[in-house]
């Protein structure tokens, strides 16, 4: 849409932190999940700081993971948008080129990255409400099994099952207290 060498989609952590979670055509060794703290001055650090659109015209002048892995892989500039979901500040947009980026590119990169936003706020609540689903489910089957007159150790190693699911299968132990 842009023109550029590659894009990618970065999800912001709470501290500035970015992650990979998306990416298009990625230079050797970026690849998605891929993390990085949230220090330095190039485009996406600009993006975090100030919720606007930003351009980076020479990578190497900049400090930060992100300009230094690029411009170690001959990219010499970048623009980055934010990306909104629920008027909160969600990632970046980012688009890096090997030469001078198009004039107007963080407009253009601005206007996709609304629609990104959208789609992802969309996605999230989708996810919410199957995960409220989900944990509703769990609780019904063991309130059935506990209903039903259950033993007080199969109810509790229900209430552990359905956890682990909950947690997509991460060990859980129930400890009682005494």
């Amino acid at each position: 849409l842009v023109g550029v060498a590659f894009t990618t989609l970065l999800r912001f952590e709470p501290d500035g932190a970015t992650e990979v979670v998306a990416i298009h055509d990625p230079p050797d060794g970026v690849t998605v999940g891929m993390r990085a703290p949230g220090d330095g001055d190039g485009a996406t650090q600009r993006v975090w700081r100030t919720r606007r659109p930003a351009r980076t015209d020479q990578l190497t002048a900049m400090s930060g993971a992100w300009p230094r892995l690029a411009a170690g892989q001959g990219y010499s500039s970048s623009a980055a948008a934010p990306i909104l979901a629920e008027d909160r500040l969600w990632g970046a947009l980012v688009a890096a080129g090997r030469g001078a980026l198009p004039p107007r590119i963080e407009e253009q990169l601005s206007r996709f990255a609304e629609l990104a936003g959208t789609a992802i706020a969309s996605a999230q609540a989708r996810a919410d409400v199957q995960a409220l689903a989900d944990e509703q489910a769990a609780l019904l089957r063991v309130a059935e099994q506990v209903a039903r007159g259950g033993p007080p150790d199969a109810v509790f190693a229900a209430v552990a099952a359905e956890a682990q699911q909950l947690l997509r299968g991460q060990p859980m132990t129930l400890v009682r207290f005494e």
